[in-house]
């Protein structure tokens, strides 16, 4: 039973993907009849968000406006790109398409990929702050003044298009600022049984900064959070084997840290809404 995102993408690789498939063409992908089921779609949603960057739902009805992924429990649907039999899965982008009658059940994720409105709000937003844009629009000027300041305006927002690693900054933007996924789990404490897991909520993957000599931080949610260098050992874990039972992180690092600090530390990222701890089986 796939909960990974590389796992439903066999024999292809997430970096072939990326390159070959995402955003450009359909891909179907066979499968053993049985491997959907069970599969917990808030887990692989969650999983499927982080490594795309890129918002995602579960659709009940999806359409052509946002790129698909659709897994095939049960029965058959015939699409232009492919038909699809119990196990397989299909990539569709974004683009003009309906999804066909049949009795027959799956799981659709919609991805919500930014599009180049997206980029042109954040760009003039961004822009806002250049002093040109805080000059008065010349509206009762002659012909000539009023061409000169659009002419100026043009270069200003055509050097910004030009910069190196602006889609990059706006990618960047994006993904600090996304909303975490919801989770109902309580707070953590110390208290809280190890067999446990902890989980991920921060929507996208922690990009750890070196603050200060002695200090990491992270950007997620809107909000940064400041931790000691020693604890970036802990982030880069539970970022790459979240979810994680909570006596395996203790198991990990109790030689190095005491129980306390692990737990202040769980304590911050639960408040951060980076991670929680959730009960084994809660389909988070």
């Amino acid at each position: 039973m796939p909960t990974a995102f590389r796992d439903i993408l066999v024999p292809h690789t997430i970096d072939g993907f990326l390159l070959d498939y995402f955003g450009r063409r359909s891909l179907h992908l066979r499968g053993d009849p049985a491997r959907f089921a069970g599969v917990e779609a808030a887990v692989l949603a969650r999983d499927i968000e982080r490594t795309l960057e890129a918002r995602v739902t579960l659709e009940e009805a999806p359409d052509a406006s946002h790129d698909l992924l659709l897994l095939q429990l049960s029965g058959s649907a015939a699409f232009e790109a492919a038909t699809l039999v119990a196990g397989d899965a299909l990539y569709l982008p974004r683009g003009s398409w309906q999804a066909p009658e049949s009795e027959s059940s799956q799981l659709a994720f919609a991805i919500h990929n930014p599009t180049g409105r997206d980029l042109l709000q954040w760009l003039f937003d961004h822009l806002k702050r250049h002093e040109y844009f805080q000059t008065d629009v010349p509206r009762f000027a002659a012909h000539g003044v009023q061409a000169d300041y659009l002419t100026e305006m043009r270069r200003v927002v055509v050097r910004a298009c030009r910069a190196p690693g602006m889609i990059e900054l706006f990618n960047r933007y994006r993904n600090e600022a996304a909303a975490p996924r919801p989770c109902s789990a309580s707070p953590f404490s110390g208290d809280t049984p190890a067999s446990h897991l902890i989980v991920m909520t921060a929507p996208r993957r922690l990009r750890l900064r070196r603050a200060a000599p002695d200090t990491v931080s992270i950007k997620s949610n809107g909000r940064v959070l400041r931790f000691p260098i020693e604890a970036a050992q802990l982030l880069h874990f539970l970022d790459d084997r979240a979810p994680v039972a909570l006596s395996e992180f203790y198991a990990a690092f109790e030689p190095e840290f005491d129980r306390e600090e692990l737990n202040d530390f769980l304590a911050v990222l639960s408040g951060g809404g980076i991670a929680a701890v959730v009960p084994p089986g809660s389909g988070y």
